[in-house]
C-alpha cells in the first residue's frame, strides 16, 4: 500500500488496536453478536476473507500462471475511458472494469504473482484506436443490465432472474426501488424543463478524453533478451502487438499518474490574540491503493496518552487518521473545559490563546490533468452565526465547552470528538460480495466494528449501483466512475435526554460522486449528465425510506432533502426557477449562507435550479436547490446549510429500538437492506428490526448518560 501522511511520528503513541478501540468508544459503538440474522464473521472490507471476492493472487493461480491465459483474461476486462490510475489491480478485477491503465496495472500484478519480469510503457493512440475502445462498452439494454448484474448481483440470484423484469425482492423493499425510480424520473425531468424553459443549452457530457489518448499505457514482460508488448485495453488484443505509439518506459508508474485523494482536518486556532488556521493532521491516498478500505478519522483524548491539562481545565485531543494498518497521529488540539485548579482559584474564563475555535474535514481530490476539487465540512464551531458575521468574537469572553461522561474509562469528552469519520473511497460497481454472508456455514464470530461501519459507509455506493441496475430494466442506461468517488460518514452520539437509551446521529454526505453517462435509452442524450446526479440523490434517499423500519414505533423520519424541499414546493404550487450566472440571488426566506452558497455557484459559472422561497419541513424554514454545470452537464444538490447529500438533513436518523438496555442506528440498516436487497432474500425491515433487539447478546447495552463498551 502507497499512503502518504503530511503528519507521521516515528514512534505513534496509538497502535492499530488502541485505535479501533477508541472508534468503539467515541463513535458510540459496541457490537456484541451478528448484526444480520445468520450472519456469523461477516465480510471484512478491504481484506479477502471471503472466496466470493476475487483476488489477484487466486486468479494468477487459477491460470496456471500462463502469460497468454493472463493476458486474455485481462482482455476480458471490460474498459471504461478515464485519465490516469484510478481503479488498480484489485478494483480494476473486482469491477470487471478500467481504462488502460487500471488494465494495465492489473496485468502487471498478474505477471508479478507469476514471476514473470515486466515494466510499463507510456505512449498515445490514435483516434480511431481510441474509438475502439470506447465502442466496446455493451450498448445495448439486455448486454449492459447482464454486465452490471454480474457484478453487483450473486450469481445464483442472476441466474434465476431470466427475463423477468426484477430481480425476486421482497415487496417492502421493491416498493422503496419503485418510488426511487420515480423520483429519478420526475426529477430529471423537471430539471431538463426548468433549463429548457430558461433557455439553457443542455449538453451531453463527452466521453472522450485527450489525456487517456495520450497517456496510453501498456505493459512488456521480458521473454530472453527480448520485451513483447501486451496490451490488454484494445479489443481482440492479441500478445506481442504495440498499437500505440511508446513515448516512455518505466518499472513503476509515476505519482502524477494516479488519483489522489487528500483527507485532513483544518482547525481555527487563537494565536497572538486573533483566530488563525491550521492544519493539525493531514493525509493523503491513493484511490487505486484503497479498494474497498476505509479511512477511519478520529481524536483521541490526551489522557489516553498521558498528556493532562488538569491544573487549566483543558480538553485535549490527538487527532487520528487509520488507513489498513497504518495510523497517522496528528498534532493535539486544545480546549478549555473549565473546573481546572486555576479555575477553582479564582482563574476566571481564561486565556483563549492556544484554544481551538472550530473544525473542519476537508477534501481534495488530484484527478491527473484536471484541477484540484476541495470540499470542506463543519464538524463544530464554538462561535455563533452573529459573533462572526458581526466580526466581533469576543475571544476574552469565550466560554469552556461542555464534555459528557462517556464511561469511567474514556472518561469526559467534548461531544464533536467523540464522533467516529469515515471515509470511503470507490471507483467502480462494488461487487455483491462486499455486503454478503460469508460462505463458510458456521458462522465463527461477530462482526467487528471497523468491517460493520466500514459496509455501512460503503453502503450507499452498492445502493446506487442497484438502483441504476433497477433503472436499466425500463430505461437501459449505464455510467461509470472517472475520477474517485469519495463518501464520507460521521457517527456521533447524542447528549442524552436521561430517559431511554442514548441516540447516534448519523450523517453520510456524497463528497465527489462524478460519473460518466454512457448507454441511453428512454433519456435524450443531453440529459445523461443530469440523470448521473440524480441517480446518486435517489439512493440517497432510498435509506432515508429504508430507515422507517428501524424507527420505534409510530416514529416517521424527518426528511429534509432537496427532493423534499422540492415536492413541498410544488404541494404549495411554487415552480422551479433557475437563476443563471449573472442574475441576481433572490429567494424569499432564505439564509444568508445559502444565497452566498448559490451565488458561489453562480460565480463558478453554474446554473442555480431552486424554489422561488423557503419552504416549512417541520417546524424549520429550509431551501434546498440543484446546481448545473452546463461544462460538463453535470448536476449536484445543495441544501441550505452547505451539504451535498447528507443523512443528517435528510432525516436526523435516531433510532431507538425499543428495549431499554438496546440501542442501534442508521448503519445497521443500511447494511441489512443493501446487503439483502442484492440478494433479493430481503425480509421486512420490521422483522429485522425485531431480530436486531431480541438478539442472543444483542447490541451491546446503550445506558442511558453514558455509552458502555462490550
Amino acid at each position: 500500500m502507497h499512503y502518504r501522511g503530511a503528519v507521521n511520528r516515528d514512534h505513534p503513541r496509538v497502535d492499530r488496536r488502541t485505535f479501533l478501540r477508541l472508534l468503539g468508544a467515541t463513535g458510540a459503538i459496541g457490537l456484541a453478536a451478528p448484526l444480520l440474522p445468520g450472519w456469523g464473521a461477516g465480510v471484512a472490507i478491504g481484506q479477502d476473507v471471503d472466496a466470493t471476492l476475487p483476488d489477484v493472487d487466486g486468479l494468477a493461480a487459477d491460470l496456471d500462471y500462463d502469460i497468454e491465459r493472463i493476458f486474455q483474461a485481462v482482455v476480458a476486462i471490460g474498459y471504461d475511458a478515464y485519465p490516469g490510475a484510478l481503479r488498480g489491480p484489485l478494483g480494476t478485477l473486482r469491477g470487471g472494469r478500467g481504462n488502460s491503465t487500471d488494465q494495465a496495472l492489473l496485468l502487471g500484478a498478474l505477471l508479478d504473482a507469476a514471476l514473470v519480469k515486466h515494466r510499463y510503457v507510456i505512449g498515445s493512440i490514435d483516434a480511431g484506436t481510441f474509438d475502439g475502445q470506447v465502442g466496446s462498452r455493451p450498448t445495448d439494454p439486455v448486454t449492459a443490465r447482464a454486465a452490471a448484474a454480474s457484478v453487483v448481483l450473486p450469481p445464483d440470484v442472476v441466474d434465476a432472474w431470466g427475463t423477468s423484469p426484477a430481480w425476486a425482492r421482497d415487496a417492502d423493499i421493491d416498493q422503496v426501488f419503485k418510488d426511487a425510480q420515480a423520483w429519478v424520473g420526475t426529477t430529471v425531468d423537471m430539471i431538463s424543463s426548468a433549463l429548457t424553459a430558461a433557455k439553457v443549452p443542455l449538453g451531453a457530457p463527452t466521453i472522450a478524453s485527450d489525456l487517456e489518448r495520450d497517456q496510453h499505457v501498456w505493459v512488456q514482460f521480458q521473454s530472453g533478451t527480448e520485451w513483447i508488448d501486451l496490451d490488454p485495453s484494445v479489443p481482440e488484443a492479441v500478445a506481442g502487438t504495440a498499437y500505440g505509439s511508446q513515448n516512455d518506459v518505466v518499472d513503476v508508474l509515476p505519482d502524477a499518474l494516479y488519483h489522489m485523494v487528500t483527507v485532513r482536518i483544518a482547525a481555527e486556532v487563537v494565536q497572538a490574540g486573533v483566530p488563525a488556521r491550521t492544519v493539525p493532521i493531514s493525509h493523503q491516498v491513493r484511490a487505486a491503493d484503497i479498494d474497498a478500505l476505509p479511512i477511519y478519522v478520529s481524536h483521541a483524548p490526551a489522557a489516553w496518552l498521558d498528556i493532562a491539562g488538569a491544573l487549566t481545565g483543558e480538553q485535549r485531543y490527538i487527532p487520528l487518521i487509520g488507513v489498513g494498518s497504518q495510523i497517522v497521529e496528528g498534532d493535539q488540539v486544545m480546549l478549555s473545559a473549565g473546573g481546572g485548579i486555576i479555575d477553582v482559584l479564582g482563574g476566571g474564563p481564561g486565556d483563549p490563546e492556544g484554544q481551538t475555535l472550530a473544525e473542519w474535514l476537508e477534501f481534495d481530490v488530484d484527478v491527473p490533468g484536471q484541477p484540484t476539487t476541495s470540499t470542506s465540512r463543519l464538524l463544530f464551531d464554538r462561535l455563533t452565526p452573529a459573533q462572526r458575521a458581526s466580526g466581533d468574537l469576543q475571544l476574552e469572553e469565550l466560554p469552556p465547552v461542555s464534555v459528557t461522561h462517556i464511561d469511567d474509562e474514556v472518561g469526559d469528552v467534548f461531544l464533536p470528538f467523540a464522533a467516529t469519520q469515515i471515509v470511503t473511497v470507490a471507483s467502480h460497481a462494488l461487487p455483491w460480495g462486499l455486503f454478503s454472508p460469508p460462505t463458510t456455514a458456521v458462522p465463527t464470530s461477530p462482526p467487528t466494528f471497523e468491517e460493520t461501519t466500514a459496509q455501512g459507509a460503503f453502503a450507499l455506493d452498492h445502493l446506487r449501483d442497484l438502483l441504476e441496475l433497477q433503472l436499466m430494466d425500463s430505461r437501459g442506461t449505464t455510467s461509470w466512475a472517472g475520477r474517485p468517488l469519495v463518501t464520507w460518514m460521521q457517527l456521533a452520539p447524542l447528549a442524552s435526554t436521561g430517559d431511554g437509551p442514548n441516540a447516534v446521529q448519523t450523517r453520510v454526505d456524497l463528497i465527489d460522486h462524478i460519473r460518466t453517462p454512457g448507454t441511453l435509452e428512454g433519456f435524450a442524450p443531453e440529459q445523461a449528465g443530469i440523470l448521473a446526479g440524480v441517480l446518486d440523490h435517489a439512493a440517497e434517499r432510498m435509506l432515508v425510506a429504508a430507515s422507517t423500519g428501524y424507527l420505534a414505533p409510530g416514529t416517521k423520519p424527518n426528511e429534509i432533502s432537496v427532493g423534499r424541499v422540492f415536492e413541498v414546493a410544488a404541494e404549495s404550487g411554487l415552480q422551479p426557477i433557475v437563476l443563471a450566472p449573472d442574475s441576481s440571488t433572490i429567494i424569499e426566506g432564505a439564509s444568508t449562507m445559502a444565497l452566498d452558497l448559490m451565488r458561489t455557484a453562480q460565480a463558478a459559472g453554474r446554473y442555480v435550479i431552486v424554489p422561488p422561497s423557503a419552504v416549512t419541513i417541520g417546524d424549520a424554514q429550509r431551501i434546498g436547490w440543484w446546481e448545473y454545470d452546463p461544462a460538463n452537464g453535470q448536476v449536484s444538490d445543495r441544501l441550505d446549510d452547505g451539504g451535498g447529500v447528507e443523512l443528517s438533513e435528510q432525516s436526523l436518523l435516531i433510532i431507538r429500538i425499543a428495549t431499554k438496555a438496546a440501542c442501534a442506528f442508521a448503519v445497521l440498516g443500511s447494511i441489512a437492506f443493501v446487503a439483502k436487497a442484492a440478494q433479493g432474500k430481503l425480509n421486512s425491515l420490521t422483522d429485522f428490526t425485531d431480530s436486531v433487539a431480541s438478539a442472543g447478546g444483542g447490541i451491546a447495552g446503550c445506558a442511558a448518560g453514558g455509552f458502555a463498551l462490550p
